[in-house]
Formats: structure tokens, C-alpha cells, sequence
């Protein structure tokens, strides 16, 4: 009788050790998968490109069929006809827009989804007068919105206008003036 009690008990604690395991197992599973996907969402897709005087838009569909990346920009806006030349490999997606988009008045933004939208920079007004160290008006003096051909010089007064991007870097020149 005490036997037959024994084997019961065994099963039934059998059972509970295979149920155990069994919840190890998963939660081990659950786990790998969870490191896996955030691997996934947080790695930088690389891309390679060899692109001479292609037209934007195809350059844009070549990044969507090397990444799991897709575009949303307005035609009216982006210059989708604008020739793009560029060569890269094994690059960061971003790096590679970056490149494209530098000297345009274009720029992107990544979302989570995958989705990169494409906008124009939001042009400001920008106004000043360019002075020496002493306080002195520079008339001549270049100003210059860093990495574009948007430029403009100084009056007589020293005074300049011209309308930038937000967030812009203002590169001024004058020859004989060092930093």
C-alpha cells in the first residue's frame, strides 16, 4: 500500500517537474526572440551603391530594394529629377541620404516604422551686421550658409540679409580678417 502511495506521489511530481520545464523552456524562447527583434530594430541597415547621373527617384527606389527601408515625399516639393552621383559601400543608410541630400534644400527624418520622409528645410529670414572685434562695421565681408552655395555680401553699413535654413551655420569671409 505504501508502495502503491509512493508511485502516485512520483507521477503527480513527475508531472510538476515536466510542467516546470516546460515553462523554462518557453520563457528561454520568449526571451531569445525579444533579443533578437531588438537586435534587429536597433542594427544600422548598410547599403552599397554605384550610381553616376541617375535621376533621385531611381536612386531612392535602389535604397528600398537593398533595405527594408521605404520613402514619403511630395513630388512637388522633392527635385525627383535632380541627377545624383554616388558611390559607396557598405554604408549606413542615413549616411547615404545625408550624402544625397547635401547641398539641397531637402531633409529627411526616419521613423519607426521603416518609413524615411522626405521634406523641404524650413527657410527663415535671417538679417545682421557683421562686426570686428573693436565693434566696427565690415562692408564686403562674405556671408555664407555652411555646406551650400547660399551666400550673400555685406553693405557699406555691414549689414546682410538672406534666408537659410533652420538651424543654419553662418560662415562669414572677408579677405585679411582671420578668425
Amino acid at each position: 500500500m505504501i508502495y502503491y502511495y509512493l508511485l502516485q506521489e512520483r507521477s503527480s511530481y513527475r508531472r510538476l517537474l515536466k510542467f516546470i520545464m516546460l515553462m523554462k523552456l518557453a520563457c528561454i524562447v520568449v526571451f531569445i526572440t525579444c533579443l533578437n527583434v531588438s537586435a534587429s530594430v536597433f542594427s544600422q541597415e548598410k547599403i552599397s551603391l554605384d550610381v553616376k547621373k541617375t535621376k533621385l527617384a531611381k536612386v531612392l527606389q535602389i535604397i528600398e530594394q537593398q533595405s527594408s527601408y521605404h520613402f514619403v515625399y511630395s513630388s512637388t516639393y522633392v527635385p525627383i529629377n535632380k541627377d545624383v552621383s554616388i558611390t559607396v559601400t557598405n554604408t549606413p543608410v542615413t549616411e547615404v541620404l545625408s550624402a544625397i541630400l547635401n547641398r539641397t534644400n531637402l531633409k529627411y527624418s526616419v521613423s519607426d516604422g521603416g518609413l524615411i520622409v522626405i521634406s523641404r528645410n524650413k527657410e527663415v529670414p535671417i538679417t545682421g551686421t557683421v562686426k570686428d572685434p573693436l565693434g566696427g562695421v565690415l562692408p564686403g565681408a562674405t556671408v555664407r550658409v555652411k555646406g551650400t552655395g547660399v551666400g550673400t555680401s555685406t553693405d557699406i553699413n555691414g549689414k546682410f540679409s538672406l534666408n537659410a535654413p533652420e538651424n543654419a551655420i553662418l560662415v562669414i569671409f572677408l579677405c585679411g580678417l582671420s578668425n
